[in-house]
């Protein structure tokens, strides 16, 4: 997140490069990874294809752009952030198409969408940043974690959810069908969830919380907890 900052921050000055021209699109293929960190603003679509021969990710801006777009892998991640700094620039668009992926972090403003349900043993999504993730899913289990302002969206398919909430991003997660569901509220985010057998909520700080289903239900510490039922 400090990055995040800096390279904001730093796009303040007048040494900052003018763009003017249209967005350019580049194939760039990656080291083995099975994790995606999102730094800068960039509106990204990821896609899981286990018998892809090489992970890759198409990117599409202006020319000026690219030479700066850093997309370091180290310990398996790919690391997507921007080293330059630009005027009149136009939004970076990224597509990603992945061998496997087991955690997503976002840490700008940018929106990580999936293009396709992802098949997933289990997967870790983080946000802490402005922007949002959606996912369509189908894994056997799921941690959530919102740190920030940023929402999380999911549907799919999952027999375990954990949540943790310390920011005031939203959790919509009604049509992620969950067996089991965890909630660790820290944070003022509202949570929207879908528990078929057990939901538990451990209310460390007061929020509303909405579930559907027909759970059996534990609940620690005081909050709103709102049956969602139709």
């Amino acid at each position: 997140m400090i990055l995040s900052t800096l390279l904001v921050a730093s796009c303040g000055n007048d040494g900052c490069q003018r763009l003017e021209g249209p967005r350019e699109s580049v194939i760039r293929y990656l080291d083995p990874i099975h994790s995606i960190n999102l730094v800068t603003p960039v509106n990204t679509s990821v896609e899981v294809d286990s018998s892809l021969e090489q992970s890759k990710i198409e990117v599409r801006a202006q020319a000026e752009v690219h030479p700066s777009l850093n997309t370091r892998v180290k310990n398996r991640q790919v690391n997507i952030f921007l080293e330059g700094c630009f005027k009149d620039q136009s939004e970076i668009f990224i597509d990603a198409k992945v061998q496997a992926l087991e955690s997503i972090r976002l840490q700008s403003a940018g929106d990580i969408i999936s293009t396709k349900r992802i098949e997933q043993d289990s997967i870790s999504i983080y946000n802490s940043g402005l922007g949002d993730i959606d996912l369509v899913l189908n894994s056997q289990r799921v941690e959530s974690f919102i740190l920030a302002s940023g929402d999380i969206i999911l549907s799919g398919d999952s027999e375990h959810l954990v949540v943790r909430t310390e920011g005031s991003g939203e959790l919509s997660a009604f049509n992620l069908y969950a067996d089991s569901v965890v909630i660790n509220n820290i944070g003022g985010s509202v949570i929207q969830v879908f528990a078929a057998k057990y939901l538990e909520v451990n209310f460390f700080e007061e929020t509303t919380i909405e579930y559907r289903g027909h759970p059996t239900i534990k609940i620690l510490g005081e909050g709103n907890l709102v049956d969602a039922n139709f």
